[in-house]
């Protein structure tokens, strides 16, 4: 067995423990959980009541200040990203209607473009059809043989 739980069972049978097992186990000092930079005066004034309400009034008034810090930082952080959603947001609206102009443009373009081809179209095939058939004409009136 080891030594700790041989001298446990020793214990718990009444007997004392070996002096062998005993130079085994470490013994450890005394831990002093006292504040030492603390005077008496500072310790009684702080374990009174008046010092406890002075220590609560501190604390409250730190963690107030803490909470009144971290709101102003966080509505600071709201404008910021609201200003910032607000130019996205403006940039985005130019972009939309640059694309809605740039939209009406190119259709008015196509409807231009469309109506120059009908206009030669009218123009330029119609009168050149209109003389082919004139000029079948004076040539089928000239010959009669050719109707058949």
């Amino acid at each position: 067995m080891a030594p700790s739980f041989a001298s446990v069972e020793l214990k718990r049978q009444g007997r004392d423990d070996p002096p062998n097992n005993s130079r085994s186990i470490p013994k450890f000092p005394k831990l002093d959980l006292k504040p030492r930079s603390l005077s008496r005066d500072e310790a009684k004034r702080r374990s009174s009541p008046r010092g406890r309400t002075h220590l609560s009034r501190f604390l409250f008034n730190a963690t107030l200040w803490i909470l009144v810090a971290l709101f102003a930082s966080s509505a600071l952080l709201f404008w910021i990203h609201f200003r910032s959603l607000n130019r996205e947001l403006a940039v985005r609206r130019s972009a939309e209607n640059q694309l809605r102009q740039l939209s009406g443009r190119l259709m008015r373009v196509q409807d231009d473009e469309r109506k120059r081809i009908a206009r030669e179209l009218h123009d330029g095939l119609g009168q050149n059809m209109a003389a082919a058939k004139i000029t079948t004409g004076i040539m089928l009136d000239g010959n009669p043989e050719i109707r058949t």
